[in-house]
């Protein structure tokens, strides 16, 4: 793979890097409980592989597709394994493994496969002894896809 130079992608990446900082100002100053890191986690998916904006509603159709069906892999874990912590993590393993598989398919693919590996892997790190505040922080974000 050769790279090249390209302006557009720059000023993306420095778009992006931007919001970041912005992002951590605003989760350092007034994110007072868990589920900050999810506003770091929206601004890189969003941003940083969207140089134009074409495509966006789509793009935004499948991370809602791929956030709920991630929430549901996950919901559906915990209230069968939250005693089993090897299980879980057997289950964190494969959701990746089957995302990652799925979102070489398309673009569009790849956008819900990204955030539903992101939210399977968020809600089952989570401490697994107060794993049930997770699906708050999960259905309180999903409405920012």
């Amino acid at each position: 793979m050769q790279l090249s130079f390209s302006e557009d992608r720059l000023i993306n990446a420095i778009k992006t890097a931007f919001a970041c900082f912005l992002g951590l100002l605003v989760s350092k100053y007034t994110s007072s409980g868990p589920g900050h890191q999810w506003i770091l986690i929206s601004i890189i998916v969003v941003m940083s592989a969207q140089t134009h904006l074409g495509g966006a509603l789509q793009k935004s159709y499948m991370r809602i597709v791929g956030t709920l069906t991630g929430a549901i892999i996950a919901i559906i874990s915990i209230l069968l394994f939250s005693h089993d912590l090897l299980i879980i993590k057997g289950i964190i393993i494969l959701s990746c493994l089957g995302y990652a598989y799925l979102a070489g398919k398309s673009a569009n693919a790849g956008a819900a496969c990204t955030l539903g590996a992101v939210t399977v892997t968020m809600i089952l790190l989570n401490d697994p002894l107060n794993l049930y505040p997770a699906y708050f922080i999960n259905f309180h974000n999903f409405g920012r896809c």
